[in-house]
């Protein structure tokens, strides 16, 4: 099986003040299923990070820090392959999945980028999320969702 990690997890894998962080640290950084974000999610962490960082939750070194292992983890010897997708049928996919789910906008592109990730490996592709509505509406798109 392989892992599509959405934005919410890897987030959590690295911020150690998360639910969930060991877990997900464990199971997206150092567990031996292939891990595949998309390009999206790199703008999100960087986001994330951004916003921990002016909210007072993360000290700037701290967050230069985690940036630098997000870095090495999507290095092509990382364990977080970065796969860049059709955004023109994302979107279009993506706008169909707000009409019948609660999604907010990133949350649906998210989603709608896995399928296309999906067709590029013989593996189940899990789809893994921290955000229960986006988890929803993953499991109505027939994906595993961890």
């Amino acid at each position: 099986m392989a892992i599509f990690a959405d934005t919410s997890a890897v987030v959590r894998a690295y911020l150690v003040d998360e639910p969930d962080h060991a877990a997900l640290a464990e199971v997206l950084l150092e567990g031996p299923e292939p891990v595949v974000i998309s390009a999206l999610a790199e703008v999100e962490i960087v986001s994330a990070l951004a916003r921990a960082t002016r909210d007072g939750r993360l000290g700037r070194s701290l967050a230069d820090r985690i940036l630098a292992a997000f870095a090495a983890d999507t290095a092509s010897d990382g364990p977080l392959a970065v796969a860049m997708f059709d955004a023109v049928a994302a979107f279009a996919a993506a706008r169909r999945l707000p009409l019948k789910d609660r999604l907010r906008m990133l949350d649906a592109l998210q989603l709608a980028a896995a399928p296309a990730l999906a067709a590029t490996t013989d593996e189940e592709l899990a789809f893994c999320t921290r955000d229960k509505d986006q988890a929803a509406a993953a499991r109505a798109e027939r994906f595993c969702v961890l």
